[in-house]
């Protein structure tokens, strides 16, 4: 929560999961067969269409936050060190992410459509209450998709004039990372710890996994992990949504296994696990997760490129 976006990401991953519950759930309700949405685009899409859209807008909007996040954060320490790290750096840093990364710059897209999609079931739904919406699930996700559309927009444009109106502030979450000495009046100068560079002093013991396993980034990860392989098991536990949805969600399983832990293999492994059958009932991403987390450094996290480089930062497939 004290890092940049912090609040973002913890109200995008509630507010995703909230609306990916009220998804499954009108999926689930057994007189959704008698729905029909009025003619034109509305009855070619379908109430099952549309709810699994809405549903994979929502795992969007909760992959994308701590992806942001991420991506600003590399940025950041790339830009300026820890010691010389402010509201401005963190402005400058926030504007190269959104403008020159691809993945964010297409997910502002999908965003903007999210709401689009949201207005429309909500409209439909609201035509034929009784038979599309009898009990106010597909209704309450359209609310969701809705209020996260308007709650980002207004978040970030106060956070942006925040950062600006407070650019030359240090940043107090940064300060606490600098080793200080202070005897009486005299402070020790501060040295700006770059990415890749060796920090004066002994070197630090690389964190231990129940360390690793109990910072912010990782629990999210954590959390993003185990929603994705819900929602691959989701044929097993919810026959009606039907066998078609693996072959349309593993490349986004793949996609989103890439953005999480930035392995090719995992990602592939992630993939396969979706088209493959008897092979669903594997946890792949929450898997992927223990191994980064714990056996970073054995064999088998060696060749998925989990293993842990001298700078600190997981190597990658690349």
């Amino acid at each position: 929560m004290n890092r940049p976006l912090g609040l973002y990401v913890a109200c995008a991953i509630l507010m995703s999961l909230a609306e990916i519950g009220f998804c499954l759930a009108a999926l689930l309700q057994d007189d959704l067969s008698n729905c029909s949405f009025p003619d034109g685009m509305a009855k070619s899409v379908g109430i099952g269409s549309w709810l699994r859209v809405q549903m994979g807008c929502a795992w969007l909007n909760l992959i994308f936050a701590p992806y942001i996040q991420h991506q600003l954060m590399q940025t950041l320490e790339a830009k300026a060190g820890v010691a010389d790290m402010d509201q401005k750096a963190i402005k400058e840093s926030f504007q190269e992410v959104f403008l020159h990364d691809i993945g964010v710059c297409l997910y502002v897209f999908a965003w903007i459509g999210s709401l689009v999609w949201s207005v429309c079931g909500l409209s439909w739904m609201r035509q034929t209450p009784a038979a599309c919406d009898p009990q106010g699930w597909g209704s309450a996700a359209a609310f969701v998709g809705i209020a996260f559309f308007w709650c980002l927009l207004f978040y970030g444009n106060v956070w942006y004039w925040y950062v600006s109106c407070t650019s030359h502030r240090p940043v107090k979450w940064a300060m606490k990372l600098i080793p200080a000495v202070t005897s009486g009046k005299v402070h020790a100068p501060q040295v700006s710890v770059m990415r890749g560079a060796s920090p004066a002093g002994p070197a630090l013991p690389p964190p231990s996994g129940c360390q690793k396993a109990c910072t912010a980034s990782q629990l999210a990860k954590l959390v993003a992990c185990i929603g994705l392989d819900f929602f691959g098991d989701a044929t097993y536990f919810f026959p009606v949504i039907g066998e078609g949805v693996d072959l349309a969600y593993a490349p986004i399983q793949g996609i989103a296994l890439m953005m999480l832990f930035g392995s090719r293999s995992i990602a592939t492994v992630g993939v396969l696990e979706e088209l493959l059958p008897f092979t669903d009932l594997m946890p792949t991403a929450t898997l992927g997760w223990i191994l980064e987390t714990f056996f970073a450094e054995s064999c088998l996290g060696r060749s998925l490129g989990f293993s842990q480089r001298q700078d600190g930062s997981s190597s990658s497939d690349e």
